[in-house]
């Protein structure tokens, strides 16, 4: 017999709340326009063409704990014979592993939504929970440690790991992690006592909520004992990873990126305007993407996390100086970091903690020290985006772990940040927000089914207007960027690893048609406007080297593709 969730009076009937959320307009659509052939190559490979048209065809997922923790959230409330969120009926063979009856499926769930989040390897792993377990201690990823997207195992019996009535019985799904804590979703919870189809048949996907998380430990909450907690072989990917491009006041250009072994490592013009200079290494043992941030008065500030999970942190101490040493900053957080400047040189840094609350710190003067954490709630995934309006409104986004983004944001110039505001979609990623010289505010995501869709204000400092749906198939995250003279321009990594670009022909106007810059990129991109104009994109080739294009005169056409060299993730 398969083993299952434990008799139904035990086991909590579950939240079975509707996913009734704004859902965005999207379509799949093709679009339109003719090849146009044009000079473009990364190093070493042959140039590739530059086009107006339909970008690829999607390509697998990359397995990470956010996607992990969307898919499973978008299906709470769900059965074992129930429309699933991606389209089908149920969770592999939920529906009809009994005879053609529900069949105990909470390890279907874990393994469906696995599966469908970018996990490749998924061998030996079958409708029982204690395949899960015994997936994990094949393949040596069991562990006492819970990290988001894992598979948490539960028994009967404190200790007994056997296919016993008192042994494995539960998987679930975890969503997050905090100080002790662990946060799960499961599927076949809380069905009605009597057959196996009986209580299949009536149980749901269920969010269990936060509790104990301590190997051997005995849960209230879900009635069980937990085992271990198990990770998909290989891993899970923090995301497409980006480099973080920054300008300062006087056109210096800095570009940071994290090394394949996972130092920081830098490169920088040594005056305004010039060529980048040689690599430097910053040390460092991280991971996810930097967040570099240049002051009004060109004090230099990069952030990172640390594969601890600790916010690190080297910055000038005077302007356009030297980086300073390491400063280690603790939190626990995923992701990567969001660092802004205020038009008074106030430095404000967010994160997303392992709990999945955003958690910011900031300075309570210019130019003065990092206060305190600040936990400002929420329950979140991916990374968040930050942005100063020119009078100093500051907001913040980030996705909601049921895919619908999220806001923050100052009512005054340099006030408190105001309530969580919901803004729907059905988004996957990170957003990326920019602020225009005239204060108008616009935030890109991508949704679901790879499109790039759009929010923004139609008048400075007004509410942002509905969603946009800016058609594309794409991954990873946008980067979005605004010229000094108010043209827009975002960028995105389309699925077969070309970069793509949508930009205004003219200040606050409409955003033109798919522009395909070429390229065979693994990472999200990262633009950057200097303060004469002069746009520059930078990405990761799959070889791990960073690539650039940028234009050569203000508000012009972006030159050839630069091999800038590196090792990076």
């Amino acid at each position: 017999m398969r083993q299952h969730e434990g008799a139904a009076a035990r086991v909590r009937r579950g939240d079975s709340r509707a996913r009734n959320r704004a859902a965005l307009p999207l379509r799949v659509v093709a679009l339109a326009g003719a090849l146009a052939a044009v000079a473009a190559g990364l190093a070493a490979q042959p140039a590739a063409a530059a086009t107006t048209g339909s970008l690829a065809t999607a390509a697998p997922a990359i397995a990470t704990g956010s996607r992990i923790v969307q898919l499973a959230n978008a299906n709470v409330g769900d059965m074992a014979c129930s429309a699933n969120s991606l389209g089908g009926k149920g969770y592999r063979s939920s529906c009809t592993g009994n005879g053609g009856q529900p069949e105990y499926w909470c390890a279907d769930f874990a393994a469906w939504v696995w599966e469908n989040s970018g996990v490749a390897d998924l061998s030996g792993i079958t409708a029982a929970a204690r395949s899960f377990y015994t997936y994990g201690t094949a393949n040596g990823t069991l562990s006492s440690t819970p990290a988001v997207g894992d598979v948490a195992v539960f028994s009967n019996a404190k200790g007994d790991t056997s296919s016993d009535a008192s042994g494995i019985h539960h998987v679930a799904i975890v969503t997050g992690v905090g100080a002790g804590t662990v946060h799960t979703v499961s599927g076949d919870w809380g069905g009605n006592s009597g057959s196996e189809a009986t209580f299949a048949g009536s149980s749901h996907v269920v969010d269990n909520g936060s509790y104990g998380s301590a190997v051997g430990s005995y849960s209230s909450t879900m009635g069980m004992y937990i085992e271990g907690y198990v990770a998909p072989v290989g891993g899970l990917s923090s995301g497409l990873v980006a480099p973080s491009a920054v300008e300062a006041p006087n056109g210096d250009l800095s570009v940071f990126a994290i090394t394949s072994d996972g130092e920081l490592a830098m490169q920088a013009q040594s005056t305004p305007y010039g060529p980048l200079g040689d690599w430097q290494v910053l040390g460092g043992q991280l991971q996810g993407s930097p967040s570099a941030v240049e002051a009004p008065n060109g004090d230099l500030s990069v952030f990172a996390i640390a594969t601890n999970g600790n916010l690190m942190m080297r910055d000038q101490s005077t302007p356009y100086g030297p980086l300073g040493d390491w400063q280690d900053l603790g939190g626990q957080l995923q992701g990567s970091p969001s660092a802004v400047e205020a038009p008074n040189g106030d430095l404000s840094v967010f994160a997303i903690a392992n709990d999945g609350q955003l958690v910011m710190l900031g300075q309570s003067t210019p130019y003065g020290p990092l206060g305190n954490w600040q936990i400002l709630s929420g329950n979140l995934v991916g990374s968040p985006s930050a942005v100063e309006a020119p009078n100093g409104e500051l907001s913040v986004f980030a996705l909601a772990n049921d895919g619908e983004l999220a806001m923050r944001a100052q009512s005054t110039p340099y006030g408190a940040l105001g309530d969580w505001q919901i803004l729907g979609g059905d988004l996957e990623g990170s957003p990326s927000a920019a602020e225009a010289p005239n204060g108008d505010l616009s935030v890109f995501a991508l949704a679901n089914d790879g499109e790039l869709v759009m929010r923004d204000q139609s008048t400075p400092y007004g509410a942002l207007g509905d969603w946009q749906d800016l058609m594309g198939d794409l991954e990873g995250s946008p980067s979005a960027v605004e010229a000094p003279n108010g043209e827009l321009s975002v960028f995105a990594l389309a699925n077969d690893g070309e970069l793509a670009m949508r930009a205004q022909s003219t200040p606050y106007g409409a955003l033109g048609d798919w522009q395909i810059l070429s390229g065979d990129l693994q990472g999200s991109p990262s633009a950057v406007e200097a303060p004469n104009g002069q746009l520059s994109v930078f990405g990761i080739a799959s070889t791990g080297e960073l690539v650039s294009r940028a234009q050569s005169t203000p508000y012009g056409a972006l030159g050839d593709w630069q091999n800038e060299g590196g090792q990076l993730e």
